[in-house]
């Protein structure tokens, strides 16, 4: 090659991701080497699978945040400062369980998502040093948010990223912006996302579909022009959620996992 630079054929794989029962699966080489094809690969930290599944990702970083968050719990015995081991836990476990959670986000998947919360649950203990203080109690003494809303904060904070020219993102063919008339709403916002077209499951719970109903939720309470760095707006997002851990949030009822509730006890 002219730049001296070659693949390594051991190192390369091929996935095949499709809807078919019975896909076409074809020998793909490199030079002379046949390429070998298998049904999982991790890349940049994401555990892709061939249905777009997120489970064993989900499986793979519950795993090593638990084995994180038990040497943590064995080895700094000695630390009693809850401050010290709340920084030990966000910078060690609760990192890994939010990385690139734009890509793996467990949407309307009841039992992923208290997978990934029990992780938090059992690490809150630790940093309280108290089992009997409930979750909701916990959370608000360690000015936590569930990890629920810390996904859908990373949702909202991308995509407003995205919007204002922060992250190198074309969403003109995604976005509606929509004039709302202010002498007759006393809505202040003018970015109103349209409903994408979802026939798989698999779309349905994509972050080009979920991102919809919680941006356009943001947008209709407040002006987006009003923030002028991201930083003002996840500071927004984080009162506005924590607002919601002290008013309607129950770790045992999944539909107050969201800004967004359309479920028959919550819908007006």
């Amino acid at each position: 090659m002219e730049n001296n630079l070659f693949f390594n054929a051991s190192k390369c794989k091929v996935l095949t991701v499709t809807r078919k029962k019975t896909p076409i699966i074809y020998e793909y080489t490199l030079g002379t080497e046949k390429l070998t094809r298998v049904d999982h690969e991790k890349d940049l930290g994401i555990t892709t699978t061939t249905k777009l599944s997120w489970k064993l990702h989900i499986n793979t970083i519950v795993a090593k945040a638990n084995k994180m968050l038990g040497i943590l719990k064995r080895t700094c015995t000695s630390i009693t400062d809850m401050n010290t081991r709340r920084t030990l836990y966000l910078s060690l476990v609760k990192s890994q369980l939010l990385y690139a959670s734009e890509v793996w986000s467990p949407l309307n998947n009841v039992q992923l998502s208290r997978q990934v919360e029990k992780v938090q649950r059992r690490a809150t203990k630790w940093i309280l040093m108290n089992r009997e203080m409930p979750y909701k109690e916990r959370l608000s003494s360690l000015n936590l948010l569930p990890l629920s809303y810390d996904r859908e904060m990373k949702d909202l904070t991308f995509f407003y990223k995205a919007l204002f020219g922060f992250t190198n993102v074309n969403l003109s063919n995604y976005v509606s912006f929509v004039s709302h008339g202010r002498t007759r709403l006393s809505l202040s916002s003018e970015y109103i996302l349209q409903n994408p077209l979802c026939k798989t499951t698999t779309f349905q719970s994509s972050y080009y579909n979920r991102i919809v109903n919680i941006w356009n939720t943001v947008s209709q309470e407040v002006s987006l022009d009003s923030f002028s760095r991201p930083s003002s707006f996840k500071c927004y997002l984080k009162q506005k959620y924590s607002n919601l851990v002290n008013s309607i949030y129950d770790v045992d009822v999944s539909c107050t996992w969201s800004l967004t509730r359309d479920c028959p006890c919550h819908r007006s």
